[in-house]
């Protein structure tokens, strides 16, 4: 399972809460689930969207944090608008996505951004406030696409219990929290890539990033599945086609995989081949790669992925054209 991400349903304040004394106990559950996320070395995704959820029919968060007690009130300012982790910050879906749940259109939302990077293999869960109208799970995000994209159906795992969410976090492995746990974690897991032998010595000395070792399993786990996305007479398969309509070929350069310009294969041609691993005194092109903005990383591979071929791996590191 790739590392577990989690998620605070804004939704799930709907002005619901008809005193002071109902918000605080709510907030007291949600704050308990944070606490256990933080015992298995993980936190609670939130965004300052949440100020401005309605707490009661006639009051924002952002007024009714006026019922809390100081303790709470400092608590939950805190993570609101100072310590996070803020998933906007390292945001993935468009503005121009359409996400719906319940009704609800969540683009913009940390539902429409949970889903999406459940599309992306990444596992992600949310909590929700309770009472609410969202406490069933799991929640199912549809993804609605443009014209000539199939629409898709996301499930979220949701907790609304402190006792779930635990149970649910001792069931997923622990945080990966070195580049050398990442190399091992993705040559154990990642059975339909092959892997240079030196792909990974170019983070050596960097420091470690776990929103950069996030996003370049999230990569993997995409290449992962492209690789083997072919009916029996070696077409792509459907869910391989629509992999590559998502992943390889942006509308807008948000693409998640590119080839380099001519420029870069011409400046850059040396560093952009590896020694071939399986084809000793022979290299090998890895001009097309993967994009993580953070720190500027990239993840480097063999193209065209054909069926019943290897995909290799050869670079993960900061970006060789950048140099």
């Amino acid at each position: 399972m790739i590392e577990l991400e989690i998620f605070l349903n804004n939704q799930s304040l709907h002005g619901q809460f008809r005193s002071g004394a109902a918000f605080r106990a709510a907030l007291d559950r949600v704050m308990a689930m944070r606490r256990v996320a933080r015992q298995f070395e993980r936190d609670i995704h939130c965004d300052g969207g949440i100020l401005s959820r309605d707490a009661s029919p006639d009051d924002p968060v952002q007024n009714a944090i006026a019922w809390l007690s100081p303790d709470q009130r400092r608590a939950a300012m805190q993570w609101w608008t100072r310590g996070g982790p803020f998933w906007d910050a390292d945001r993935r879906h468009g503005v121009d996505d359409w996400f719906e749940c319940q009704g609800e259109i969540v683009t913009d939302d940390a539902l429409g951004e949970a889903a999406y990077r459940k599309a992306l293999g990444l596992e992600c869960d949310t909590v929700s406030f309770t009472p609410s109208d969202w406490t069933h799970s799991p929640l199912m995000v549809r993804w609605r696409r443009n014209e000539g994209f199939t629409d898709l159906r996301l499930a979220l795992e949701n907790y609304w219990e402190e006792a779930d969410l635990r149970a649910r976090l001792r069931s997923v492995e622990p945080p990966i929290s070195s580049w050398s746990q990442l190399r091992e974690w993705s040559e154990r897991h990642f059975a339909n890539l092959r892997f240079g032998p030196e792909c990974f010595r170019p983070l050596r000395g960097l420091p470690f990033s776990n929103a950069g070792a996030t996003r370049i399993r999230a990569l993997l786990s995409i290449l992962d599945q492209f690789a083997v996305a072919f009916e029996p007479d070696g077409r792509r398969s459907v869910e391989g086609q629509r992999m590559f309509q998502d992943y390889f070929t942006g509308r807008d350069g948000s693409e998640l995989f590119s080839d380099s310009s001519d420029r870069e294969k011409s400046r850059f041609a040396k560093h952009l081949r590896f020694p071939h691993p399986d084809k000793p005194n022979e290299t090998i092109p890895c001009t097309w790669h993967g994009k993580v903005s953070h720190m500027f990383l990239r993840v480097h591979f063999s193209w065209p992925v054909r069926a019943g071929k290897p995909v290799y791996v050869m670079y993960i590191g900061q970006k060789i054209t950048r140099r």
